[in-house]
């Protein structure tokens, strides 16, 4: 019996060995959805906190969430030059919205963006925004193709070009 055990233990470690050595010929697909957001007003850069009356608190909700509260999370970074802007990465819900293409496949994800503010009187000015972006997914590429922003086209994706765009406010 034992000797029955260790022959079918050999014969399904070659098994395992032979599968997990097999190569996949699929298409390796490239990512490419992180987008970069500048906020400016009248050339300010409106997300540095030492700014007199820049956006002091900013919170970024998923509208397409499984609940009214879904957070997403978008980054605050710097460039080189020490100028502020947003990094959205992923984590907003993407619901399909085209699958006609069995080729090319669209996605959309719809965030909510409240900025707040001081103002000279003490008290808050709250601005809410709304951003749409949409996606393409192709067998080679997923990639952000466009976004709206407050019913605004304010980007569209351009052959090897950055995912950047600037909100003026």
């Amino acid at each position: 019996m034992k000797k029955f055990l260790n022959i079918f233990s050999t014969i399904i470690l070659c098994f395992v060995s032979v599968i997990s050595c097999r190569t996949d010929d699929s298409v390796i697909r490239e990512i490419d959805q992180t987008l970069n957001i500048f906020v400016d007003s009248a050339g300010i850069d409106m997300l540095n906190s030492n700014v007199d009356f820049g956006y002091q608190t900013l919170t970024f909700n998923d509208i397409n969430g499984d609940t009214d509260s879904s957070p997403v999370t978008i980054n605050l970074l710097k460039t080189a030059d020490t100028i502020n802007y947003l990094q959205y990465v992923a984590g907003a819900k993407r619901v399909l919205i085209d699958s006609s293409n069995l080729d090319r496949k669209l996605y959309q994800s719809k965030i909510a963006l409240k900025f707040s503010k001081p103002t000279p009187n003490l008290g808050t000015f709250v601005v809410d925004d709304t951003m749409i972006i949409n996606y393409s997914f192709s067998p080679e590429r997923f990639q952000i193709d466009n976004v709206i922003y407050n019913n605004e086209q304010v980007f569209t994706k351009t052959t090897n070009g950055e995912n950047t765009f600037k909100i003026l406010k």
